[in-house]
């Protein structure tokens, strides 16, 4: 049936499906990447658990602890009550000395294990209601849904600071630390019995970061869904794309090359996405340290999207080459002569040939067989997977191509034209 088709018109029909394979294996990829950090729990613990410990982070954490400690508790205001009208002129400097205590203390408290194990547990929660929102549940006991929004609780965090700083300067500031149980999962009665024992009323929001708010980002959840229900079928078409397009092509190693290159393309644009991600969080932000932090957390984030976009990037691309060089086109000929001539200026070419030669059939098995096993410790999605094996696939066997005893080179030597006597 194929053989029936034109030239031009395999060719036109081949190039349409290597389109179509490489669009499909962008979107798959990238599918599979999300659901494992999105959806998998352990996962999402295992990239969140690190950004306290980047720099910038860090400081827009201790900004907004220190500023909720300070609309906990007026330390000023209960400095002026706790001491005499007539050395109400040190206020200020005991203010500002407080000021660097509370700053120093919030500074030791991100990089200790309390706030590590309570920053793990509010994004725990936070990745619960993550999921109960991708999957339409309206509520999820013990978590505050409102509006399709989600906060990191960290008013346990305050809670703790509150508590550590009571205790070596509760005296100065005359503050009654006896604190409600910050664990009560009613976020709300939570805060209203917080600001009673403080004396203070605090707003709704106190102690909660905003990660995603749905007026915000009306597309996202959206998105998200629609790729979780597609990536399947998505990634079944990329395969049927990727084998028509050989199947159909008139010249199956170019279009092979074709379709490395263009995913090599793909994945380089697929680069760019964290840049634009974090673009569009930032300006969601208002102040220029949390611009900032946003930013840094954004590339943490998909520092595992992107180490693995440049893997791919660089296996078709070196796939790619090894299929050029090794094609029967004049600079192929010329790169592979001269290749030959500098490697046969060292002592050690003939035994490395000849034991290559001698082993052709293991090294044939034991290339792809220990790419198949590295795939299956390190790589991400079956697709992803598919694609690093066939691309490896490709190019290991190009270079065995470049081996005399090849049964390609053996092959062309037994259908080579003998000269007539």
């Amino acid at each position: 049936m194929v053989r029936k088709i034109s030239y031009g018109g395999r060719t036109v029909i081949s190039v349409i499906l290597a389109i179509l394979a490489v669009t499909g294996l962008v979107l798959s990829t990238s599918a599979f990447w999300a659901r494992s950090i999105i959806f998998e729990e352990d996962e999402w613990i295992r990239t969140v658990r690190e950004l306290p410990r980047d720099h910038e982070v860090a400081v827009a954490l201790g900004q907004f602890l220190t500023n909720e400690l300070f609309v906990a508790v007026d330390f000023e205001e209960r400095i002026e009550n706790a001491l005499p009208d007539d050395v109400a002129v040190i206020v200020p400097i005991l203010t500002n000395a407080i000021e660097g205590f509370v700053a120093d203390k919030v500074t030791e408290f991100i990089e200790s294990d309390q706030f590590e194990t309570i920053w793990i547990t509010a994004n725990r929660e936070a990745h619960r209601l993550l999921i109960g929102l991708l999957d339409e549940q309206s509520t999820i006991p013990g978590l505050e849904t409102t509006d399709d929004e989600i906060v990191l609780n960290l008013l346990p965090a305050i809670g703790a600071l509150l508590s550590e700083i009571g205790g070596s300067a509760g005296g100065i500031v005359g503050v009654d630390l006896d604190l409600p149980d910050l664990d009560d999962p009613d976020v709300q009665e939570s805060i209203r019995d917080f600001g009673e024992q403080l004396g203070v009323d605090l707003p709704d929001d106190f102690g909660q970061i905003t990660v995603y708010q749905g007026d915000k980002l009306p597309q996202a959840r959206e998105t998200v869904v629609l790729v979780e229900r597609i990536r399947f079928v998505t990634a079944v078409l990329t395969v049927v794309f990727f084998a028509g397009a050989l199947w159909i092509s008139p010249s199956r190693r170019r279009m092979m090359v074709g379709l490395l290159i263009g995913s090599a393309i793909g994945f380089f644009l697929l680069l760019e996405v964290p840049n634009g991600v974090g673009s569009a969080v930032a300006d969601l932000v208002t102040d220029e340290t949390d611009q900032v932090a946003a930013r840094h957390a954004i590339d943490m984030v998909f520092d595992s999207y992107v180490t693995l976009y440049r893997w791919m990037l660089f296996t078709a691309v070196f796939a790619a080459l090894m299929l050029l060089v090794t094609g029967t086109s004049r600079p192929a000929l010329w790169v592979r002569r001269e290749i030959r001539q500098q490697v046969e200026r060292f002592d050690w070419a003939t035994p490395v040939g000849d034991f290559l030669q001698r082993n052709l059939r293991w090294l044939r098995i034991g290339g792809p067989a220990f790419m198949f096993f590295l795939l299956l410790v390190v790589a991400r999605g079956e697709l992803t997977s598919l694609f690093l094996f066939v691309a490896f696939l490709a190019a290991w066997e190009s270079l065995l191509g470049l081996l005399p005893n090849h049964p390609r080179n053996r092959k062309r030597e037994q259908t080579a034209p003998t000269s007539q006597a």
